[in-house]
C-alpha cells in the first residue's frame, strides 16, 4: 500500500510542475523588419515587428503565450501612433496595422505577452523610417517612381566603349531587379 500512495505523490508533484505558470518576463530581442535597433532605419510603410519569449525557469512547463500587445509612438511623445491592444493570439512576428508612418521620423515602440500567470513587463525599442515614398526624395535624379508607385534606384550612363565584363555590388539582395539594356 505504501508503494502505490507513493507512485501516485510523485504523479500529483510531477502535474503540479507541469501546470505551473509563472508572471511572464519581458520580452528580448525585439526587431522591427529583422533589424536590431542600432540598425532600422527603414523605408518600408508597413514594418513587421518581433521578439523572442524569455527562457521558461527551469522546471516551469506548459507556460504558453495566450496573446500580444504591441505599441508604437514618435519618439518623445507618449500618445501611441498604434496600439494594437492585447491580440489574442501565440504569434511573435506581427504586422503593422496603423496608420501611415511619417517619413525621417524616430518612432518607439513596445512588446509585451501574456499567459495564464498574467502580463509581462513590457520591453522597448526604437526606429527610424527614411524615405517612404518616390516624394520623399529631393533633388536625387537617379531616383524615379515606377508603375507599381515604388521607389526606383536608378542611374543610367553610357561607356565609352563596349564592356566584356562588368560586375554590380547589391547592398540588398533579394530586393533589387538589376537591368542592363533593359535585360534583367
Amino acid at each position: 500500500a505504501s508503494r502505490s500512495t507513493g507512485m501516485l505523490l510523485f504523479v500529483l508533484l510531477g502535474v503540479a510542475a507541469f501546470t505551473s505558470a509563472e508572471q511572464p518576463g519581458a520580452p528580448r530581442y525585439l526587431r522591427v523588419e529583422g533589424l536590431q535597433e542600432e540598425a532600422a532605419v527603414l523605408s518600408e510603410p508597413v514594418p513587421r515587428f518581433s521578439f523572442v519569449h524569455p527562457p521558461v525557469p527551469h522546471g516551469k512547463f506548459g507556460v504558453s503565450q495566450t496573446s500580444y500587445r504591441i505599441t508604437v509612438s514618435k519618439l518623445g511623445d507618449s500618445t501611441p501612433v498604434w496600439d494594437s491592444g492585447f491580440v489574442a493570439s501565440t504569434d511573435t512576428a506581427i504586422i503593422y496595422s496603423g496608420p501611415g508612418l511619417s517619413a525621417f521620423t524616430r518612432y518607439t515602440w513596445t512588446a509585451e505577452w501574456a499567459n495564464s500567470a498574467g502580463k509581462s513587463p513590457a520591453a522597448v525599442s526604437h526606429f527610424e523610417t527614411g524615405p517612404l515614398v518616390g516624394s520623399d526624395w529631393e533633388n536625387a535624379e537617379w531616383l524615379s517612381v515606377g508603375a507599381d508607385n515604388k521607389t526606383q534606384f536608378r542611374f543610367s550612363f553610357d561607356l565609352p566603349q563596349a564592356a566584356v565584363w562588368a560586375r554590380a555590388y547589391v547592398a540588398a539582395p533579394g530586393c533589387h531587379a538589376l537591368e542592363v539594356n533593359g535585360r534583367v
